[in-house]
């Protein structure tokens, strides 16, 4: 009986462990791939696809989970601050949290709000550099020569 169970952790952990490498191994290769095609884009001039949408995705989420984790902070702090026996400033550290976590999530509501509606800069807003990149007909020079290591000064 003891022989069968070993046996089945064994067999058990054996096959968790090849699909974690399979995993592993399909994931490495996924993100060379990945890479390859964003260097490849670069070279060609293209912009850099979904920024917009991966910008606009992580300002929503912090703002969202900020607040969140202030209120909870917020009900943890009153907890531990009502569970004590009587102060005298009890009343104060009460206001003094949830003060802290309004202002807290006021402000992170409103930044965020502010990044994902803010207008992109007008052609005569962007640096001079940009818009003379832009007129260039030879396109961005090949990112190999652009990150060649610099050179040394002795």
């Amino acid at each position: 009986m003891e022989f069968t169970s070993l046996l089945a952790s064994l067999a058990g952990t054996a096959s968790a462990t090849y699909l974690g490498y399979l995993y592993f191994r399909f994931s490495v290769h996924d993100r060379d791939c990945k890479q390859r095609a964003l260097l490849t884009a670069l070279e060609a001039g293209q912009p850099l696809p979904d920024t917009e949408i991966a910008r606009a995705t992580a300002v929503g989420f912090i703002g969202t989970l900020v607040p969140v984790a202030a209120f909870i902070a917020a009900v943890i702090g009153s907890w531990l601050v009502m569970n004590r026996p009587f102060m005298a400033l009890q009343y104060v550290v009460l206001i003094v949290i949830w003060g802290v976590t309004g202002l807290v999530s006021l402000v992170t509501v409103k930044s965020s709000l502010s990044m994902l509606f803010r207008k992109q800069p007008t052609l005569e807003q962007r640096p001079k550099r940009v818009l003379e990149a832009a007129d260039r007909q030879d396109g961005p020079p090949n990112l190999e020569t652009r990150f060649r290591e610099p050179e040394r000064i002795s």
